[in-house]
This record gives C-alpha cells, structure tokens and sequence, in this order.
C-alpha cells in the first residue's frame, strides 16, 4: 500500500524540479556554439584603446613617373614619350607626333642657346626607326636627347641662380623643367637600394630655392641641387655602363641602347667634368665612342671617381656593381 504523501510535500517538489529543470537549460546555452555575429573574444577582451592600435596598411608613395605623366606640362609630354616608347617603339608616327610641338620648340630653343644639334639627333633617330634600323638603339638615341636638353636647361639655371639669386626669369625656366629631377631622383634611388632619400633631398632644397628670400639660401639650395644633379646622372652613367659591360658579346642590341644612354648622360657631365679635369673629360668621351668590347671600363671608373670625388663619397662607384 502506498503511503500518503502530504500537499505541502508535492508543493516543494514541484518547485525543486521546476528549479533544476532552469538549471540544466541555463547550462545547455552556455554549451551553444556562438553566432557568426558575435565578436571574437580577443577583439571583446580589447580596451577601445588597444583596438585603435591594431597597425594600418602601408601606403606606398605616389610613383613620381605616374604623376608627372598624366600632365600636359612640358616634363609631362617628355614622360608620355618615353612610357611610349617603352610601349611599343616602332610605332615611329606616334613618337613623331608626341614629338612635334611643345618638345621641339623647346629642344629647339636649347640647340639655338648653345649651338648644339639635339632636334636633329631627334629627327635622325626618329627617321632610322621608320627605315626600321636599330629601333630600340634609335628609340633611346630620340628619348635622351630630349632629356639632354631638359638637363642641360635645368643645370644652366641652377648655376645662373648662383651668381643671380633673383633672377626671376631664370627661376620660371627652373619650374619649367623641374619635374624631371624627382623622376630621375626615383629611378636612381631604386638602383641604389637609397629609396626615396634621392626625391626628398631634391624637394626639400627646390622647397628652399622657391619660397627664401634670403639670397645666400637661395645660392647655397642650388648648390645642393647642383651637386645632387651631378650624383644623379654620374650614377646614372655607372648605372648604363655596367650594363654595357655586361651586355657587350651577349646581347648587341641592349649593349647599342646602354652605349646611347651612357654617352648622352654624361654628355650632361661633360661641361662640369672639363671644368674640372678637361684632359680627362676628353678621354672618358673618347672611351664612349669606342665599340663597347674595346672600351676601358677600369679607366672610365677611375676617372669618374676621382674627379667626381665629392658626388661619390656616399657610395662608391665600386660598390654599385662596377
């Protein structure tokens, strides 16, 4: 017989059940997995302060080729010829019409400045591609003329600016032709493993050169553009010769375009090297004229070095390959 169980009884055992019954469920959510939804628990653990600190994505700097290209400046229309070039250097009547304008008046205007021929070294070149002879050769020969002329423009002013710190003509034929330096200044600082260092110094002394007043900052800011125009480009000719040599008996074709650019850089050093050395300035021009197997590379190296000592006491040419 089964005993008499008493209402107060069920009344607390109901209340037990119901009790552990709350219990179990509150375990089972627990055990749930989480919602795609919520936050991870490392980001919920963060303070507001440590998630702000969470690193953001570099940001390389604008390439100064990009930049200068997409304008219709006179550094600009020289850097869309080039890009074409690089394209596709047989489309001559592309090269030709990029060509004729505002590059030829001004190429013109430096060859009426200094009896030079750089229009018709243009034209020549220009005129063997369409004959189809030596393109790529020919293509460089157009390509750095026209750069000779806005170097030679650029280093011309530099030094009148030095003797004439106001000279406000001098100063507008600067800001015509300035833009080809960072360009210069990026490329040689990736072949020297030197980064930006090259476009920073360039715009900080240009900075300086067109806002001082003060005649002695404006001369001592060309100066330091000067002897960082001299670095550039001797680096440019050690870059190019290294290239000759190492091309000469393997790949005539990259050897004829490493002989064009060498010589037409330092064409844009042969002033100032004169200036310094004339004997030896004479020579190095001698040397690239030469085939480059029967070229002395040794001799051009010594002569650069000691006559451009200052220019190469940041790095020494024997450290960049040579």
């Amino acid at each position: 017989m089964l005993s008499k169980v008493s209402p107060r009884f069920n009344v607390r055992f109901a209340l037990f059940s119901l009790t552990f019954l709350a219990l179990l469920l509150g375990m089972a959510a627990c055990e749930c997995p989480k919602q795609d939804s919520e936050a991870p628990k490392s980001a919920m653990n963060d303070t507001p302060a440590q998630a702000q600190k969470a690193p953001a994505e570099k940001k390389e700097a604008p390439s100064e080729v990009g930049e200068v290209a997409q304008e219709t400046s006179l550094v600009g229309l020289y850097i869309q010829f080039v890009m074409q070039r690089l394209k596709d250097p047989t489309q001559v009547d592309t090269l030709s019409t990029m060509y004729q304008g505002t590059l030829q008046d001004f190429v013109k205007g430096v060859d009426a400045e200094h009896g030079a021929k750089l229009n018709q070294a243009v034209l020549d070149a220009l005129a063997a591609i369409k004959a189809d002879k030596d393109v790529k050769v020919n293509a460089q020969r157009a390509e750095k003329s026209i750069q000779r002329a806005l170097l030679w423009t650029w280093l011309d002013g530099l030094a009148a600016l030095q003797t004439n710190p106001s000279d406000v003509r001098v100063k507008a034929e600067l800001e015509n032709v300035q833009k080809m330096l960072p360009v210069l200044a990026e490329r040689r600082g990736k072949s020297t493993k030197k980064g930006r260092i090259y476009v920073e110094q360039f715009k900080a002394s240009y900075t300086l050169l067109t806002t001082s007043k003060d005649a002695e900052a404006i001369r001592k800011a060309a100066q330091d553009l000067q002897q960082l125009t001299y670095k550039l480009v001797l680096y440019s000719v050690q870059y190019e010769l290294i290239g000759l040599r190492d091309a000469r008996g393997v790949d005539p074709v990259k050897a004829g375009e490493k002989q064009v650019e060498a010589f037409l850089y330092y064409e844009s050093l042969f002033d100032e090297h004169a200036r310094r050395q004339a004997d030896s300035a004479k020579t190095l021009r001698a040397e690239l004229a030469k085939t480059p197997e029967s070229m002395d590379y040794e001799l051009m190296k010594t002569l650069l070095s000691k006559d451009f000592a200052a220019e190469c006491a940041e790095i020494p040419l024997d450290q960049l390959g040579w």
